[in-house]
């Protein structure tokens, strides 16, 4: 086995840190690239980049909200949600990830906002263009004030931003859960907790400077935006990230994407596991060459055995 160097994690009392120190260290290394069938690179974010949009989103909401304040992400897959998450964390608010309302099932989806802004007791919601002309458009009730798309926030001078250092114990982000089996809770994830977490799972999954990361779960879960978004963030590798829908309509392409772009580190729920087994032909499978995929992570829910056998 190839042993590769390890990470560099540059000292620093939170994530932000980290971020800033690898947006002035390595401004041009690839931080994330979005697949926008699962298999073509749709957008890239260096560090550079990534730090310079955070702040342009940052300066701008520092000018509309309170530091403290939460504030909903209602992103459908993408970079623009990275970018919302990092601005809001710069910005100093508590980013609340949530998923944008179908446009097959609007009032449904706008009753689940509402539900989930009055429980958060969020200031206003970031989204994109797009979803806010569909909302605009079916003439939905729109239960916040303040619905900023993110266009508006990109093109601000990033220098607008005040650099914030929250400490450890600071909140950072809100995650709901599903509500698959009761109403969704809100958990309350501090500075201190992602770099305890990060940490445990860059020792826990061997990463080194050559890991690779993909992900198709959902951001607004805990095991996408957690093993897709903060982790690779904070070991400085890429994360390259796909539509959640692209695995449900072809599971294959996952396996695709981690032979074609070199993939070391990805993982899903049991059930996706099972879809591959039951629904990838054959030939298809003849095909895969999976052999630098060193960790598979599998989560989320129960794990049954055979099915990982059966994998």
């Amino acid at each position: 086995m190839v042993r590769h160097p390890p990470v560099t994690i540059p000292a620093g009392d939170t994530i932000l840190d980290v971020l800033r120190w690898r947006a002035e260290h390595q401004p041009d290394h690839v931080a994330y690239v979005y697949l926008r069938d699962g298999l073509t690179a749709d957008a890239v974010l260096t560090y550079r980049d990534l730090f310079t949009r955070a702040c342009s989103i940052a300066g701008s909401l520092q000018g509309r909200f309170q530091a403290g304040e939460r504030i909903l992400l209602v992103y459908p897959p993408g970079l623009e949600f990275v970018q919302a998450f990092w601005g809001a964390l710069y910005a100093g608010l508590m980013a609340v990830p949530i998923p944008p309302p179908d446009a097959f099932r609007v009032q449904a989806g706008m009753a689940r906002v509402q539900r989930l802004a009055q429980d958060a007791g969020a200031a206003g919601a970031l989204t994109t263009s797009h979803v806010l002309e569909m909302l605009r458009s079916q003439e939905t009730a729109m239960p916040l004030e303040h619905w900023v798309p993110i266009d508006d926030l990109l093109s601000a001078d990033p220098s607008r931003c005040v650099v914030v250092r929250p400490q450890s114990s600071h909140l950072a982000y809100l995650q709901y859960t599903s509500g698959s089996t009761s109403a969704p809770k809100g958990v309350m994830v501090s500075y201190g907790n992602m770099t305890a977490q990060s940490r445990c799972i860059a020792d826990a999954g061997c990463y080194d400077a050559q890991s690779v990361t993909l992900s198709w779960m959902p951001h607004f879960h805990d095991y996408g935006l957690v093993k897709g978004i903060i982790q690779p963030a904070w070991i400085g590798r890429p994360s390259y990230l796909m539509s959640p829908l692209t695995f449900l309509k072809r599971p294959v392409r996952w396996l695709e994407a981690i032979q074609q772009y070199g993939v070391t580190h990805s993982g899903a729920p049991n059930f996706a596991y099972r879809r591959c087994v039951e629904t990838i032909a054959p030939d298809d499978r003849a095909r895969l060459d999976l052999s630098g995929w060193q960790v598979a992570s599998c989560g989320a829910e129960p794990i049954a055995p055979t099915t990982i056998e059966r994998f």
